[in-house]
């Protein structure tokens, strides 16, 4: 029988969790690298003052050496609605 393509790879243990502010500029570096884009100077002081920490998750990979390679995002944002 032929490999399939995940039989290659390892299974990854990931633990998701709302990031510190320690890890923001890993988590947006990920999230802009997610939509093809770097990034820029500026760029993480105007998002910490849109971000709500409590929002913002991210899976990181635990069998990585160190268990801080952050390897998938996800969040909420709120803003103001006018109607």
């Amino acid at each position: 029988m032929a490999a399939r393509p995940t039989d290659k790879f390892m299974p990854m243990n990931a633990e998701i969790r709302p990031i510190k502010e320690s890890e923001l500029k890993q988590y947006v570096d990920a999230v802009h690298r997610g939509f093809g884009a770097d990034t820029k100077e500026g760029d993480l002081e105007r998002v910490a003052k849109l971000t709500d920490l409590n929002r913002c998750y991210a899976a990181f990979d635990s069998t990585a050496f160190d268990a801080t390679r952050l390897t998938g995002t996800m969040g909420s944002y709120s803003f103001p609605l006018a109607v």
